[in-house]
Parts: C-alpha cells; sequence; structure tokens
C-alpha cells in the first residue's frame, strides 16, 4: 500500500476536507500474528473496484509500525459507505508478499468476511459511517 502514512488524498467524498459534517473511524486490528513490520490500512468508497483501493483518488491510506499500535484513526471523514482493507506487512516492503498466488501476509477486510476463493464481494466488506465516532475490528487472516 504506497504511502500510506499521507493525510488524507483530496478527491471522491472519502475525506472530507473541512467539512462541517464529518465523522472519525477507529479502526482496531486484531489477531496479528509478529510484532513484526507495519499494518498498512486503505479505505475506499469505490465499491465496484474496492480492492484497488491505493488506485482511488479519494481514498485514506494509513500506515504505522506495529509496535507503535493496534489501532488506527481516521478523522475528517465524510459520512457514507466505505470499503476497508488491512494488510499487516511483515517484513516493511510495502506491498503484500505471496506464493504462487497466495497471500504470505495477514491481511484482512471490513466486516470480516468468510474467505472463498480470490477476495470477499464488495458487499460483504461494505459498512457505513453516519456520524459521530464509527469503528471497525479488523481479524488479520494468514494463508501461509
Amino acid at each position: 500500500m504506497a504511502n500510506p502514512s499521507a493525510a488524507p488524498s483530496d478527491g471522491a467524498s472519502a475525506a472530507a476536507s473541512g467539512a462541517s459534517a464529518s465523522v472519525s473511524l477507529t479502526v482496531t486490528v486484531e489477531n496479528l500474528r509478529s510484532g513484526k513490520g507495519m499494518l498498512s490500512m486503505c479505505l475506499t468508497d469505490v465499491e465496484h473496484d474496492y480492492i484497488k483501493c491505493e488506485e482511488h483518488a479519494g481514498s485514506v491510506r494509513r500506515e504505522i509500525k506495529v509496535s507503535a499500535g493496534r489501532t488506527i484513526k481516521i478523522d475528517r471523514l465524510a459520512p457514507g459507505t466505505y470499503y476497508l482493507m488491512v494488510l499487516h506487512d511483515e517484513n516493511a516492503n510495502g506491498k503484500m508478499d505471496t506464493f504462487l498466488g497466495v497471500p504470505k501476509e495477514g491481511f484482512g477486510f471490513s466486516n470480516n468476511p468468510a474467505l472463498r476463493a480470490g477476495p470477499p464481494r464488495a458487499h460483504h466488506v461494505r459498512f457505513s459511517v453516519t456520524g459521530g465516532d464509527s469503528e471497525q475490528r479488523v481479524k488479520l487472516r494468514y494463508l501461509l
């Protein structure tokens, strides 16, 4: 997830740029396999291609060292519908490592959908924030 520590991107409706009706979202990551590396998070409001969150101009990306905690907070978020992905980049190389197409590092999605072949469908990952503070608890999964 490229440059997730950057401030919320401008564009789309993913981040409010000072709008009076904004909310905060706290993402708590659970089930970490180790205390190494980075946690990378990407939040988007684009349903049809949410899995390519990093490519969306309005996506919100964050990255923190695992040793610094397991909670990521996003302020000034516009009320709306979102899709969230989290990666435990254990070797801190900025990408999800795979072996024969299978992720070697932990990953998770909002709503913790059941895993099947390929990423979960958007409607299983979708959640809404409407006002005040919202929270998502993401349980990471490790396949290898």
